[in-house]
């Protein structure tokens, strides 16, 4: 994730350079055909991320009526159409010749350009000495993160995941059919875990152990990509029985472990795809073209939020378009108070607000996320801890 902030001037009449503004005095010399024209810039693209549209008038003055700023994007070759993502209405009553700023938020995304339009939605006498704008790119997204026609397709396409147009699920979570979901007691009591995966033995007292390991080959295994031939990578701290279950499947497999804070390059190093210690944010650095990621993390792996956004996406951009990503983490399940942090003394655990926000960006991105199921404190559906781990499911 890039975190840089530039800001760059943007000429508010480049795309009708002629056309004078409906705003008196501003624009080009010739009247333009359309009586409520104020401005129109010329398409440009913009650092993937966030991109603040400032919209200024020096000296505005006006009685009535209404400014409608428009961000339209296009996506040059691709013969579509321009699409509307962004826009506001600002009335115009009694101003009195102060400036006004007008602010557009736009998610830019790589490849595609944009341009703000402004008109009279409603008939205003505004009157100003100037028109300015200003793009202020915070960036905070890396182009690698979003898939293009140049993403290289897996060969294993999973299938897709159940992704109505609502990011929750409706019921709760199930283990047989998995979506993105937290551990509950459902789960761990029904007769179907019980049943499945027998290789991985249970460990007493520490049911999320077995269920995370599970949860995965499940998931693998429900959206088609636990196949002979498939390549899969294993991110994980310590041996565990999925990796010799997965290889056993037909499947070849890399393993990176992920060491304590201190490693070295003798260890393995970055850059080798086998089976390598390496720091979690050094998955940042590798170049997969991997068929499926299963990463079972943990929460010291992560110093803060942005650590924890940075790893998923990271694993993320392993895989290739149509494969299956499935990153296992804990989150808060049980908050004490509303006021609960997610960052404790092992390291950042996410809330239930978190991981919603994560699925947006990851969606934003190109992505599919199964939808996400939590523990609701209602019979079976009930987290066994405060700190439970949760699956997230991602198709690339």
């Amino acid at each position: 994730m890039t975190t840089d902030r530039t800001q760059r001037a943007v000429e508010p009449f480049s795309y009708f350079p002629t056309h004078a503004s409906a705003i008196s005095g501003l624009g080009g010399l010739h009247t333009s055909p359309d009586p409520n024209y104020c401005f129109h810039t010329h398409y440009q693209e913009y650092l993937p991320g966030i991109v603040l549209l400032r919209v200024r008038l020096a000296a505005a003055r006006a009685t009535h009526g209404e400014l409608a700023v428009r961000a339209h994007a296009y996506r040059p070759d691709s013969g579509m159409d321009v699409s509307l993502v962004a826009g506001s209405r600002t009335p115009l009553e009694d101003l009195d010749g102060s400036d006004l700023e007008i602010v557009v938020r736009v998610a830019a995304v790589p490849d595609v350009q944009y341009a703000l339009f402004g008109y009279f939605s409603e008939p205003s006498d505004l009157r100003a000495s100037g028109l300015s704008i200003v793009a202020e790119e915070l960036g905070g997204e890396s182009p690698e993160d979003f898939i293009s026609s140049d993403t290289a397709r897996s060969f294993f396409e999973a299938t897709s995941v159940d992704m109505p147009n609502r990011l929750m699920a409706d019921g709760e979570p199930n283990f047989i059919r998995p979506v993105s979901q937290a551990l509950t007691t459902g789960q761990i009591g029904s007769a179907e875990y019980a049943a499945s995966w027998l290789e991985i033995p249970e460990v007493d007292g520490i049911p999320a152990w077995r269920w995370r390991q599970a949860f995965a080959l499940q998931s693998l295994e429900t959206y088609g990509v636990l196949r002979n031939g498939a390549n899969g990578l294993l991110i994980r701290n310590g041996q565990l029985p999925v990796a010799s279950i997965i290889a056993a499947h037909g499947c070849s497999l890399a393993e990176i472990e992920i060491a304590d804070a201190t490693y070295s390059e003798a260890d393995g190093g970055v850059g080798n795809p086998g089976f390598s210690h390496l720091g979690p944010e050094d998955i940042a650095t590798l170049r997969g073209q991997f068929d499926f990621v299963v990463a079972l993390s943990s929460s010291h792996w992560f110093v803060d939020k942005p650590a924890f956004v940075n790893f998923v996406a990271s694993v993320v951009r392993q895989v290739l378009r149509g494969g299956i990503a499935v990153i296992l983490f804990d989150h808060v399940a049980i908050a004490d108070h509303p006021d609960d942090v997610g960052t404790s003394r092992d390291g950042f655990v996410p809330q239930r607000g978190d991981i919603e926000q994560l699925a947006v960006r990851i969606i934003s991105h190109g992505s599919d996320v199964a939808q996400l199921s939590f523990a609701e404190g209602v019979g079976t559906n009930r987290a066994i801890m405060p700190i439970c781990p949760f699956g997230l499911i991602v198709r690339r």
